[in-house]
């Protein structure tokens, strides 16, 4: 082989070290309850975290910026012990926000990746927290009070499906700003996609028809009003008001 041949199999060698980005970073594995920070970047744009869930859990996973940044658009998808897609959320929630939610079919290792909008060919960069939840069920007539602000993130709580329901919503204390209540269900396609169900209405009351297996219950820290109202807090309260 040529001196000038030599020079140039180690160049495109070298290159193709240099220039080829990481597409995944190491997988992580969490429980119910914890949170990881991260950054997505051009060279970090794929997270994989993987947890042990039994069969009817219901679980909820989600992300959102952990500062200000150009990360305005995480995907999210849930992926069942064999590997198959069960939900997934491509849509937007708000900026720098994704959620997947499911009840678990069986037992097992489930895992959820973390990604941006176009994968590789994306641009959207900037650290962000990834949470796992399992939401508290309510039973009719129950009611809950939380706290919510920068450093809890969003709560998340469950009904069951199977007969119409009606949901109240209050909160106190709140530093010029409120957090948003949501109702979700999902779609019955595979795979699933989230879906809102419904605003509270005047009088802080939302009525599911009960047409779905579960309902997850919101109560959400909206990072867009920092820049308004600065770092604010507040309690609330949630009511399954029984028929």
């Amino acid at each position: 082989m040529s001196k000038r041949l030599s020079l140039l199999v180690l160049f495109v060698v070298v290159m193709s070290a240099v220039v080829m980005p990481a597409a995944a970073q190491e997988t992580q594995s969490i429980a119910y309850g914890e949170s990881v920070e991260g950054v997505m970047s051009n060279t970090a744009f794929e997270f994989e975290y993987t947890f042990e869930g039994e069969e009817g859990d219901i679980v909820a996973a989600d992300v959102r910026l952990a500062e200000s940044g150009a990360f305005g658009t995480p995907e999210l998808f849930l992926l069942g012990p064999d590997g198959d897609t069960l939900i997934e959320f491509t849509g937007f929630i708000r900026l720098g926000e994704a959620l997947v939610f499911a009840q678990l079919p069986e037992s097992g290792e489930y895992t959820v990746i973390l990604t941006r909008r176009d994968g590789r060919s994306g641009d959207d960069e900037g650290a962000f927290v990834f949470s796992l939840y399992q939401p508290q069920i309510l039973t009719p007539g129950e009611s809950v009070d939380g706290e919510i602000n920068i450093d809890t993130g969003n709560q998340y709580y469950a009904i069951e499906g199977g007969a119409p329901a009606t949901l109240r919503y209050s909160w106190s204390d709140a530093n010029s700003s409120v957090p948003t209540f949501r109702v979700y269900a999902y779609e019955d396609v595979a795979p699933a996609a989230a879906v809102v169900t419904r605003y509270p209405e005047i009088g802080g009351s939302v009525v599911v028809d009960g047409s779905e297996p579960f309902y997850l219950l919101a109560v959400e820290y909206e990072q867009s009003s920092l820049v308004i109202y600065g770092d604010w807090e507040t309690e609330y309260t949630v009511e399954y008001l029984a028929d």
